[in-house]
Parts: structure tokens; C-alpha cells; sequence
């Protein structure tokens, strides 16, 4: 489903994975720099002598103070999605390389009961404000299909070579 006037994600290459959604309408995307540059400025300052972190909510009050937030962009689509499969949004890679813009939760994950609007969640982390136009191509989905699982709680874990080793276990090289 598009609203009127819009046209449907589509490949633009035979070999795509990804179908590319166009913006609905002209939506500016707040820069994030002033936020940065506010909190390394009180960083240097005496009342933040020797603190290196932030709060959550002295993220929070800058952010709002700033003007902050990850800002919805419209796509005016809205699919119905057949039951085993999912969307998954990504911005086009063009994007954080020119323009600085990212999802704001990395990964959009549309589930096949949803039936609102698809919305794409940036935020924009470049030196001045952006403009995203009406037709512009800033998005990406690729349809997956997924498992469903039967959680059990087990007292002990089967042993691999693996183990417990994660988050670079393996080293750089």
C-alpha cells in the first residue's frame, strides 16, 4: 500500500537485495555536532573537572536543551507481510558516508503483524542540519524470513571449543 502519488520500494539493480524506500515529504534531520561540542565543552569546564562520563540524564537534558532526537522520516508505505518473515531497515550506504545520517536503533525490524506506516528513524550526526526531499532514496529493506523458536530453561549448557569467548576472542588477524 502507498498513499497516493508515492512510488513502491523497488530494486534498482537485478542482483539487489534491498528494495529502496523514497521519503514522503521534505523532513529536516537536526544536527547532532552542537550536542557534542556542548559536552566537551563542559567536560574542559571546572564543573566537569576530572569526569569523562556523562549521565543519562545529563544526555538526556542536553539533548533536550539542544534540540536532539532521532527524528521519523515518513515513506508513506504500509505492507502486509506474510507470516515467517520480517523487514529489515538499513539506511543506503551512501548516506553515513556523505551525509552522516544513521538509524537510530542501527536496524529497523518490521514484524509481519505490524500494518502502520513504515518510518525510518535517523539521526543525523554531521556538522550542520539536513534535508531529506520529498522522493529522495535514503532507505533500504530486504525481506527475511525467520525461525520460531520453543525457549526451554536448561540447568547446564553443552560444552564447545568456544566456551564463554566472545567480543573479539579470537584476535584482529
Amino acid at each position: 500500500y502507498a498513499d497516493t502519488g508515492l512510488n513502491l520500494p523497488v530494486r534498482k539493480t537485478a542482483k539487489s537485495a534491498g528494495y529502496d524506500f523514497e521519503v514522503a515529504e521534505d523532513t529536516i534531520i537536526p544536527s547532532y555536532l552542537g550536542l557534542m561540542m556542548e559536552m566537551e565543552t563542559r567536560i574542559a569546564e571546572s564543573t566537569y573537572c576530572h569526569q569523562e562520563v556523562f549521565t543519562l540524564s545529563e544526555i538526556a537534558h542536553l539533548a533536550k536543551e539542544f534540540h536532539c532526537k532521532p527524528t521519523l522520516v515518513p515513506t508513506g508505505i504500509k505492507c502486509e507481510i506474510p507470516d515467517g518473515y520480517y523487514l529489515e531497515l538499513s539506511v543506503r550506504s551512501s548516506c553515513p558516508l556523505k551525509h552522516w545520517l544513521i538509524l537510530a536503533n542501527g536496524v529497523g525490524i518490521i514484524d509481519a503483524d505490524y500494518r502502520g506506516e513504515i518510518g525510518i528513524i535517523l539521526v543525523n550526526l554531521s556538522n550542520q542540519d539536513f534535508v531529506v526531499e520529498d522522493g529522495e532514496r535514503i532507505a533500504q529493506m530486504v525481506i527475511a524470513r525467520h525461525e520460531k523458536a520453543e525457549w526451554e530453561q536448561v540447568e547446564i549448557l553443552s560444552e564447545t571449543e568456544r566456551g564463554e569467548g566472545g567480543f573479539g576472542h579470537t584476535g584482529r588477524k
